[in-house]
């Protein structure tokens, strides 16, 4: 067999440029970290090691964490309001985060909107579920539903990070197991597989969340709230792209606004009242981008500058180098002309 020397000098070099400049960092999980003022037990190994899988399992799910720290920037005020409106904590937002990423996301068992309920909870919760509308996709009531359920749990347990682990696989299953096992904590209850997992990718959500650039997340532009005016609507709208040019937007805006409109049209027999958003500025970037542009511009006249003044640089040297070899060249001239005396 014959080897390959000059194939192992260049593994060895890229080894070498890896090793340098490619290291890949273990992302350390907080001295100290509460859920809703409940202290999580990070002394012991199992609480430690579950959070630090989900914490590197989140942190290394580049684009998926960077559109969620995104996306929270645009929702984080509407649901926190929601939330404290209802005496639910904040922390419960990191909870959304985890179920949906806050995108309009459905499951593999028909869980929907950002804080994902099944059609009957939702019902259940007050969400009007129909052939034209869906409200698990509006946002406010949906959160507002979340924290009637959330209330409900907590009466139950009376500990906010069971009520998290029961959004996940419900009240009567967490019960039971917690009395089986005779614990009292999240942390010491033995769950199944998702379960298990379920607060700790809340709580490693929450630290990414909270401290981006703790965690080698550089986000320049996250995505601010679209300001909004709403419409009043208490009959049916047979035509919603209609609808939405008479109010002076279109159709996809109307469907970006209001995603709980799930058809074309609003059934509306019994006259309820809806408020229908529209954006109040689509072109809320526009100030942005004419900024962006102007540094681009600035960035390509001092580009063409610098060429510029390479360019005249070049030419003094040529010429410099020229009047050089002239002068050699003259020299040359003058010492074949001087006529040796015999």
């Amino acid at each position: 067999m014959l080897i390959n020397w000059q194939e192992i000098e260049e593994t060895a070099t890229d080894l070498k440029y890896v090793s340098e400049h490619l290291t890949v960092i273990s992302a350390e999980p907080p001295p100290d970290l509460h859920f809703c003022g409940e202290r999580v037990p990070l002394e012991n190994f199992d609480v430690k090691e579950r959070l630090d899988q989900e914490l590197q399992r989140n942190v290394y799910y580049h684009s998926s964490t960077i559109m969620m720290i995104k996306r929270a920037s645009r929702y984080r005020d509407e649901i926190l309001r929601t939330l404290r409106e209802n005496g639910v904590p904040d922390d419960f937002f990191y909870l959304a985060l985890a179920e949906s990423g806050l995108t309009n996301a459905v499951s593999p068992r028909g869980a929907r909107g950002v804080w994902q309920f099944m059609q009957s909870a939702g019902k259940h919760y007050g969400l009007e579920i129909s052939e034209t509308v869906d409200e698990r996709y509006h946002v406010e009531k949906a959160t507002k539903a979340a924290c009637g359920y959330l209330k409900d749990a907590f009466r139950k347990f009376n500990n906010w990070t069971l009520t998290a682990a029961s959004y996940n696989m419900g009240e009567p299953r967490l019960l039971k197991a917690i009395a089986r096992q005779n614990v009292s904590s999240y942390y010491d209850v033995h769950l199944n597989r998702e379960t298990s997992k379920y607060v700790f990718r809340i709580l490693a959500i929450k630290c990414i969340v909270e401290n981006p650039a703790r965690y080698g997340f550089s986000i320049r532009n996250t995505y601010q709230p679209v300001r909004y005016y709403t419409v009043d609507v208490s009959n049916t709208i047979s035509d919603l792209a209609a609808f939405a040019s008479k109010n002076g937007s279109n159709y996809r805006m109307i469907k970006i606004m209001n995603p709980w409109l799930t058809a074309s049209r609003l059934a509306n027999k019994s006259g309820k009242k809806y408020k229908v958003r529209f954006p109040t500025n689509p072109n809320m970037y526009a100030g942005e981008v004419a900024d962006l542009r102007a540094k681009e511009r600035e960035q390509y006249e001092l580009t063409e500058k610098e060429k510029e003044l390479k360019a005249e640089e070049e030419a003094l040297e040529k010429e410099k180098e020229k009047k050089k070899n002239q002068a050699l060249l003259e020299a040359e001239e003058k010492l074949d002309s001087v006529v040796v005396p015999k």
